[in-house]
């Protein structure tokens, strides 16, 4: 589902029916490690952001799959995506809590000019503090992974490295890269025109740049 409407009515609503939807796959037999059935090897939620939800709405989301799937965290692993504004510690505990294996942050770029013109409301500071949270040495998990970006409206090449040399110095188990896709009836496909030759000098460099800090 997609939706720009984060109402706290509509984001219970929403996961009141997701938790039926899983309850009636248990139901048919669609579940874990019961009775000889073969167990789930992951639990992955995103794309998009699903820590829109607040940590009460999440866990019960998690309590679902473990009861109606029988999902066993310990032994499954357990990857979620999120963004800078959506990240807390709180939050960070809470997945921590149900033994979280991957978390993955859409930091997109770290210029205000450029997250603007495709209507992301992160401030830096909302960035630096989420990395504050995934780097902390006390909040270590298996793999975190960093997202980038490129070609963005007034995004430059040497913006574009800026952002990658940020992420870099960071040391993220992963990093995804990926060019900015424009869907039809958004605000952003009236205006925009891409520059598919900056696009793949800038993919082509992030490689040669990537390749050289150690990652393949």
């Amino acid at each position: 589902m997609s939706t720009t409407c984060f109402s706290a009515k509509r984001l219970e609503q929403y996961v009141n029916k997701l938790i039926e939807e899983i309850r009636v796959y248990g139901e048919m037999g669609i579940s874990g490690t019961k009775n000889n059935k073969k167990s789930f090897s992951s639990v992955i939620l995103g794309g998009g952001t699903p820590t829109v939800l607040d940590t009460g709405l999440m866990e019960k989301l998690l309590i679902s799959l473990k009861k109606y799937l029988d999902i066993d965290f310990e032994k499954t692993f357990f990857s979620m995506e999120t963004s800078p504004k959506t990240l807390s510690y709180e939050y960070f505990l809470l997945l921590k809590k149900y033994h979280l294996n991957r978390l993955s942050i859409g930091i997109q770029s770290f210029f205000d000019n450029e997250l603007k013109e495709i209507y992301r409301n992160e401030p830096e500071q909302d960035i630096n503090n989420a990395l504050k949270i995934l780097f902390s040495k006390e909040n270590s998990i298996e793999i975190r992974n960093l997202d980038l970006i490129y070609g963005l409206p007034q995004q430059t090449m040497k913006t574009w490295e800026e952002s990658l040399y940020r992420v870099i110095s960071c040391k993220p188990e992963e990093i995804f890269i990926y060019p900015l896709y424009v869907r039809e009836k958004t605000r952003l496909f009236e205006n925009y025109a891409a520059d598919h030759d900056l696009m793949g000098e800038m993919y082509d460099n992030a490689v040669k740049i990537l390749g050289e800090n150690g990652y393949i």
